[in-house]
């Protein structure tokens, strides 16, 4: 049963966006409400800002250090202009009467939104300790960090230097709740005191949550607490790991979230992964958090990332366009989503901000068309003779002709002398149903640079596919022989001859049939 007491997009701006990528450099309040007004227009319920990051205020705070202060010894002047005009333009906003937190509020309050500053509780954004950015906190304490930028929440003292700055919003802005974002980074203790120490961090929620309820008492309204954690929920395995670790798991580095939601401590859960949008990982663990939210106040939004085809860079790619937004919107809710959340969508994006709007309206996204695209850490190499495997997660029914699904993927250094094999789940693809679109050396437009090659594509109806997990199989049975010789395809050496495989995806909902290559910089084709 959709919450709908509970706004159902929600976007999430970092702690540097607004300033750096649409602030003037002489900024005034007129600078942030126009922000506000791009997010109400796209249909956004609610605003997830960030105030407190590395333990820095980014406000007119009276009790912890505001970003941006080259005063204590030992700083250094900084180093890029993007800091300083960020910082600087936080600084110039703060000084001129127009603190953020109070006319971002004011503005998303003019257009019906909810306003909830978000804690970043443990970024860790490569800067050094002679960094103004660095913050103060840190640097005065080595002894609580946990590695060279982590702070350890099992020090009380880090956790009442948040629950301070917590103290200070509720207490002295019209915010309608916070935003917990856990997964900037989720480390917070000791790998072997993690489970020692999971108690400390649900106490810290439930100060938190208090806070909350006093601050609802003085402003006559609920307040919502939203956190942000990893997409498993697990049963505490403790992974020493990069943060980007599919596996990382909530119990896992400290966050009881079960028994948060269980107590009413919060109201809004945002599984999501580190950084790209892992829709296939997310929907496996939908049920789990399903059950755990439903019967409860707690809604379930998963999070959309701009990172929507990892590798692809995001940042301005014709590459990533509506329809992928729109497949991983319309997979959540099809598995239980109460709403989306958005993470990272940047105020210059045109394409994610014409989406936007189909995300708050799920019977819409169906109607459209849809892609969803399969996550490579890297390209797949393929010589002769090999047959490698692909994990290929449905999250429709790729039977449904009247989708028109299909499935295509690129392969570099892929010629017409060439003989390739294609199966799924071990049952042969018929080769007369494959289409190939050369691609010309440069590559996709938006994707990162590629060598000759081959987008080759084919419909899913009538094959072995089937909704929900599936293996793709793809062996180099001939080469080209005048291409025997190479020694590096695509960014992979070795190669021999033989093709590497990248930017797998599937498509459905395209009427009018499978669209164009995306060889130019054209949104149009892919939608």
């Amino acid at each position: 049963m959709m919450k709908t007491k509970n706004p159902q997009v929600i976007q999430m701006t970092d702690d540097s966006v607004i300033y750096s990528y649409y602030a003037r450099e002489r900024p005034t309040a007129k600078d942030l409400e126009d922000v506000i007004d791009i997010y109400a227009r796209a249909g956004v319920n609610a605003l997830s800002h960030c105030i407190h990051c590395r333990f820095q205020a980014y406000y007119d705070s009276k009790v912890v250090e505001v970003a941006g202060d080259l005063t204590p010894e030992g700083v250094e002047p900084w180093r890029h202009v993007h800091y300083w005009h960020w910082l600087t333009a936080l600084r110039r906003l703060i000084a001129d009467g127009n603190d953020p937190p109070k006319v971002l509020a004011a503005r998303c309050h003019q257009h019906g939104m909810r306003f909830l500053p978000c804690f970043r509780l443990n970024d860790q954004h490569g800067f050094e300790p002679n960094q103004a950015i660095y913050g103060s906190f840190r640097r005065d304490h080595p002894e609580w960090r946990i590695d060279k930028r982590a702070m350890d929440y099992g020090v009380s003292d880090v956790r009442e230097h948040v629950l301070t700055v917590a103290r200070e919003v509720c207490q002295g802005y019209d915010i309608d709740g916070l935003d917990l974002d856990f997964q900037r980074w989720p480390v917070f203790f000791k790998s072997d005191e993690v489970k020692a120490n999971t108690p400390l961090m649900t106490a810290f929620v439930k100060e938190i949550r208090a806070y909350l309820d006093e601050a609802g008492k003085r402003l006559n309204r609920s307040m919502l607490l939203s956190v942000r954690v990893p997409i498993k929920i697990g049963r505490g395995q403790v992974i020493n790991a990069p943060v980007r670790h599919r596996d990382l798991e909530c119990l896992g580095v400290g966050l009881d979230v079960p028994t948060w939601i269980k107590e009413g401590l919060v109201n809004i859960v945002c599984p999501m992964a580190f950084l790209a949008n892992q829709w296939p990982d997310m929907i496996a663990h939908m049920a789990q958090w399903r059950e755990l939210t439903q019967d409860t106040d707690c809604s379930l939004h998963p999070t959309i990332h701009r990172n929507l085809a990892w590798p692809v860079k995001p940042y301005d790619s014709p590459y990533v366009s509506r329809a992928s937004y729109r497949g991983a919107a319309h997979s959540y809710y099809r598995h239980g989503a109460d709403g989306i959340a958005l993470y990272n969508l940047w105020d210059n994006d045109k394409v994610s901000w014409e989406t936007v709007p189909d995300l708050g309206n799920p019977s819409a996204l169906g109607a459209k068309p849809r892609r969803y695209h399969v996550y490579l850490d890297d390209p797949v190499l393929i010589n002769k003779g090999e047959r490698k495997t692909f994990e290929l997660f449905l999250p429709e029914d790729p039977q449904d002709a009247d989708q028109r699904p299909h499935l295509r993927f690129y392969a570099a250094n892929l010629t017409l002398e060439h003989r390739i094999e294609i199966d799924i789940n071990g049952t042969k693809v018929d080769p007369g149903t494959l289409t190939l679109d050369r691609i010309k050396s440069g590559g996709l437009s938006g994707a990162p640079k590629m060598p000759y090659g081959y987008l080759v594509s084919f419909p899913l109806a009538h094959t072995s596919t089937r909704t929900g997990s599936n293996e793709l199989g793809i062996k180099v049975i001939e080469i080209n022989p005048e291409l025997s010789q190479l020694t590096k395809v695509y960014t992979v050496p070795e190669s021999a001859g033989g093709i590497a495989v990248g930017l797998i995806e599937t498509l459905f909902g395209y009427p009018a049939g499978l669209p164009a290559a995306p060889v130019h910089a054209n949104l149009d084709p892919l939608d």
